[in-house]
Order: C-alpha cells, then sequence, then structure tokens
C-alpha cells in the first residue's frame, strides 16, 4: 500500500469472534472482518467495493466497481457497517451470484447451521 498499488481483499467471508466485529447483515448479527476499512483508513486509501458478476457463457464474468465508501473519519465500527450494507444491497439485487457456503452466521447463530 505504501507503493499505491491496489490490494483486493475479500470482506465478506465468515469471521469468527477473535477475528472481527459485531455487525449487522441481512438484519442478523455477524463477526465482520475490520481489515479492509483498517488499512484504508490507516493508509488513507479509497475503499472500492468490487464484485464478480458471471456472464451467460462458462467462464464469462465481469467486475462491477462501486463508488468508494466514504469512511474517512468514521469509526471503525461504523464504516465496517457500512461496509457490510453495500455488500448486502449488492447481493439483494443479484442473490443468486453470492455463494451461500461460508456460515456467516454461525458465530452468533449456531443453531441455523445444526441441520
Amino acid at each position: 500500500m505504501n507503493k499505491g498499488e491496489d490490494l483486493l481483499l475479500l470482506a465478506d467471508r465468515k469471521a469468527h469472534l477473535h477475528e472481527g466485529i459485531p455487525a449487522q447483515f441481512f438484519n442478523q448479527k455477524t463477526s465482520t472482518l475490520t481489515i479492509a476499512v483498517s488499512l484504508a483508513q490507516k493508509f488513507d486509501a479509497a475503499l472500492v467495493p468490487m464484485f464478480i458478476v458471471r456472464g451467460e457463457k462458462c467462464g464469462e464474468h465481469t467486475l462491477l466497481f462501486g463508488p468508494a465508501l466514504d469512511i474517512e473519519n468514521m469509526p471503525l465500527k461504523e464504516a465496517v457497517q457500512l461496509q457490510n450494507n453495500c455488500i448486502e444491497q449488492h447481493i439483494r439485487r443479484n442473490p443468486e451470484m453470492w455463494l451461500w457456503l461460508h456460515r456467516k452466521w454461525k458465530c452468533y447463530h449456531k443453531e441455523i447451521y445444526l441441520r
């Protein structure tokens, strides 16, 4: 980051309690990674949401970049929630594009994964 290069982080994966902070995701409490927000704030870098959308043909994908999230001078908890809100909005528009494999809510809602 000191060299001005881009860094890509997967911010929507499940975080263990010791890795993240509590935040809402689809109106449910979840542990959310802070690394993307923390690094953006530390290095005064843009936090730009990026999503991969599958195309109609096998192997065809499109990268979608959203506007940078305005997290400057925002407390960490609020900035992480803004990040979650952005991801949630994208998923609501394209739910078939998100992989529901990583048990996002397991830290606070173990009962939904018992089956």
